[in-house]
């Protein structure tokens, strides 16, 4: 049902056993999700490894990797396991994607499935964990644009975060700075000269720039969305629209505007707001109340939360910390004072971080570079 691209005679097995490290490459149909699954186990005292790369055919220098994942081990010692990846679609038919494995000195692989197969609509991407998605997925695709939005949908994550801003001309937008000059590009790839605040410009001279340039050719021509264009992706996709909000990114004409639109799209009850200052969580809670998802605060103490206006709020409130930030000690108090646990900035590559903060009792995670969300633990 769900057609191979690759399978064991790919891989370089020996008397049943793989003892050196190898690399699969993937050229296929880009706009699709896939998916890549393992039954593995090894032998010896240091475990192999995978690591996935997009590369692009457009680029100067192709021996640098337009982006990498993780790196994972694979199997357990003596004990058969079944690991899952999810990829991104590729994006761009100028992208591939090379499944490069480790095996080191000593060790053995042995493998009796590794294959990649499509993801299909009714296999749906579930987990017991909530992985939102950073700005969309920043990783790969520039960040609060249109592009970043649908690559999470595509990619499964359930939510999507976004800096809403209100500009001068009362336009709501999705942007981080308030400064244009880090991402915006001219035709020529140029920043601009004199710096620009968002907040004393129009919609039509903040779309005069390129915001996708930046980060990579593939992105040539990206605009800045608005923050309608944000919620109509989410409302066609299914992800639940998350505010990373700022102090001052909008006025109270715009959180009107927020709970109007969230009206239009039918997704009041989706939103949720993060910040890393109560204040700007009791804005909002002074415009939406219960009826939305929920609040998150970001990087302050629960009790910050709990002696606020929302220590009443009958909807989710979460505490977000950096991952390096938590003890277990920490995560229980915090559980136990009726929050939620979130944790953002986990180290690349230490997969062993997300298995202990699981341990532990946190169920969300923020993400701009997870590619293998769909790996089972």
């Amino acid at each position: 049902m769900y057609p191979e691209i690759f399978t064991l005679k790919d891989l370089p097995v020996k008397n049943g056993k793989i003892t050196e490290s190898f690399t699969l490459y993937l050229k296929r149909e880009y706009s699709e999700c896939m998916v890549v699954t393992s039954l593995a186990r090894y032998e010896g005292e240091v475990p192999p490894t995978v690591q996935f790369f997009l590369r692009s055919e457009l680029d100067a220098s192709p021996e640098k990797p337009f982006y990498g994942s993780h790196i994972y081990k694979i199997g357990k010692r003596d004990e058969w396991t079944r690991q899952q990846w999810k990829i991104p679609p590729m994006i761009h038919p100028s992208l591939h994607c090379e499944i490069c494995v480790t095996v080191p000195r000593g060790s053995a692989l042995i493998v009796s499935d590794f294959h990649n197969c499509y993801n299909a609509a009714d296999r749906p991407f579930v987990t017991g964990l909530r992985f939102n998605a950073h700005l969309g997925f920043s990783g790969m695709a520039p960040s609060n644009t249109l592009p970043a939005f649908e690559l999470a949908a595509q990619c499964g994550f359930p939510t999507c975060i976004c800096n809403p801003k209100e500009i001068g001309d009362g336009s709501l937008v999705c942007i981080h700075d308030s400064l244009i000059q880090r991402h915006a590009r001219d035709e020529n790839g140029l920043p601009p000269e004199e710096p620009r605040r968002i907040y004393q410009m129009t919609l039509p001279e903040l779309r005069r720039w390129d915001y996708g340039i930046r980060k990579h050719p593939l992105y040539k021509g990206t605009k800045i969305p608005e923050l309608e264009e944000y919620f109509a992706v989410c409302a066609k996709t299914g992800m639940k629209p998350m505010f990373s909000a700022h102090p001052g990114c909008l006025k109270s004409s715009g959180w009107l505007k927020v709970k109007e639109l969230l009206r239009q799209y039918g997704l009041t009850r989706q939103l949720h707001v993060k910040s890393a200052r109560i204040a700007v969580l009791e804005k909002a809670f002074e415009y939406f109340g219960d009826e939305i998802d929920g609040y998150t605060l970001n990087n302050e103490p629960p009790e910050e939360l709990a002696a606020s206006k929302l220590a009443g709020a009958n909807c989710r409130l979460v505490v977000e910390w950096q991952a390096g930030y938590y003890t277990e000690e920490a995560v229980h108090h915090i559980l136990e004072s009726g929050f939620s646990v979130a944790a953002y900035n986990l180290p690349r590559g230490e997969m062993s971080v997300y298995e202990k903060l699981i341990s532990w009792g946190v169920t969300e995670f923020t993400e701009d570079h997870h590619i293998s969300i769909g790996l089972n633990w």
